[in-house]
Parts: structure tokens; sequence; C-alpha cells
């Protein structure tokens, strides 16, 4: 092990408060904390409790602020459709703060909603976490490749208000059209109510003309991404949420049942 890597191992373990304090200084909290690890009940620990921050304010404004908007904060690389592309932070905080001013006004999301994101791995999907995050939504990004049945576990798990999510997903020798899985996902679902008018955002990929929808569902669910995105002129302002606001709901497999979703807290360690 790195010499530096054990020290600071090692200190986490006998210094802990200490440690995790030093560390989270280091982060902007619009509000402190009280406690840095509250160890009351033996199992839930609580971190940083009292304290008010945001992840969004931490990944982009900061930087910004600090004069460092011109350097990388992306590098965008698909050997499938060619682009290869940097993304400042000045970039990535003007795209994801629009499309959070997007959730927020066009389809009434706030703090603790939860939004669903069904996205190949396209630089979208990184502003989409980035925009939840911005405003206190809490995201579930589930795995382009899953199925219908597999994506209806977890919209009728987690009740989202949107989904956002793109025309297709492009594989070695394939392109998969994602908007009839959802469809499908959607019709299966037993928890959610009003399903089939869960509202979509899309990104339409240049790689496949026209969405495909199913004609007997109401059109007005659809909107475009990029149509929305650019015409907004509003970078929205982050929200503060406490330490241990859901940040996001990541999925087990469900290989051995139902899949687990596992939340991560916005200030937890």
């Amino acid at each position: 092990m790195n010499p530096r890597h054990d020290a600071l191992y090692r200190d986490s373990i006998v210094n802990q408060g200490a440690f995790f304090e030093r560390e989270a200084n280091k982060l902007h909290w619009f509000k402190k904390w009280d406690t840095a690890i509250d160890t009351t009940h033996q199992y839930m620990h609580r971190w940083f409790k009292g304290g008010m921050t945001n992840i969004a304010y931490n990944c982009l404004d900061r930087h910004v602020i600090a004069g460092e908007g011109k350097r990388v904060c992306f590098y965008e690389d698909s050997v499938y459709t060619g682009t290869e592309r940097a993304w400042t932070y000045a970039e990535v905080l003007e795209q994801s703060g629009k499309l959070a001013t997007i959730l927020q006004e066009q389809f009434h999301i706030g703090v603790g909603d939860r939004v669903v994101i069904y996205m190949p791995m396209v630089i979208e999907s990184a502003f989409a976490m980035l925009a939840c995050a911005r405003i206190g939504a809490t995201h579930s990004v589930v795995f382009g490749g899953f199925s219908s049945k597999e994506l209806a576990n977890r919209i009728d798990d987690c009740l989202p208000k949107l989904i956002i999510t793109c025309s297709m997903g492009i594989e070695p020798g394939k392109h998969i059209k994602y908007v009839p899985i959802i469809e499908e996902a959607l019709s299966l679902c037993v928890k959610l109510p009003n399903a089939k008018n869960l509202p979509r955002l899309i990104k339409q990929r240049k790689e496949l003309k026209g969405v495909l929808i199913d004609p007997s569902v109401d059109k007005r669910v659809y909107s475009d991404f990029d149509e929305l995105v650019s015409a907004c002129d509003r970078v929205a302002d982050c929200v503060p949420v406490a330490s241990e606001h859901p940040l996001y709901i990541l999925y087990t497999s469900g290989t051995t049942g139902q899949p687990k979703g596992i939340v991560r807290e916005t200030g937890g360690t």
C-alpha cells in the first residue's frame, strides 16, 4: 500500500471524528454540522448531523467561483459516434443548471422528488444527475441495458415524477430503441398511479430520426431534451439540503430476489 494512503487510512480509523471533520472542511457547507459523526445508534451512524450542503455546488459552482471555470470538467469520447469533446466546469454548470430550471418549472420537481435516469453513457446523463442534485431531487440511474421488467421494478419502488431518457442506445452493430422499452415498463407498473402519464424527457440522438412512441399514449407526456435546454435562459440556484438528504437511489441487480434500493445520503462518507 502507498505509505501516504496507509497513514490516511489509519488516521481515519484512530481519529475518526477529527479526520472526517478535516476532510469535510475542504468542501462548501451552507451551514456547518453540529456533530461530525453521531454513533448513538450502533448500526446507523449519522454523519455531519445538522449540516446543510449541496453536491452540485461542490462539484461545479465553487470551482467556477474560484476562477476555474475554464478548466476541463469532463472529457466526452465515444467510439460509437466519433464524438470527442472537452467540457469545462462553466459549460457543465450552464448545461446542468438550465436542465435544473426545466425540472423545476416544466415538471415541478422539487426537494425530495424522485427522477429516474434511464440513459446510455452520454454526457447528458451526467448533466441530469447534477441537475437533480442542484435542486434537491433524488435521482435513480437505471442501466440502459435493463429490460422493461427490470425498469418497471425500479420505477414501482421509487415512484418517480419524471423519466429522463434517450431515444436510443448504441451497442456494437446495433441500435436499441429506448422509448418502446419504457412504454412496456410503464405498462407493467402496478404501484405507480397513472404510470402511462408519467412525463418523459427524451434526448433525441441524431443517429435515430424521430422518436417512436405508442400512439395510444397522450403525446403531451413527451418533451424534447435539447429543445427545452436550448430555450432555457436561466441557471437554477443550488438548493441547500441536509447532510442526510437522499442524493440518489442505486438498486441491486435483483438476481437473488427483488432489487433493493440503496440510498446514498448527500453528506454521508
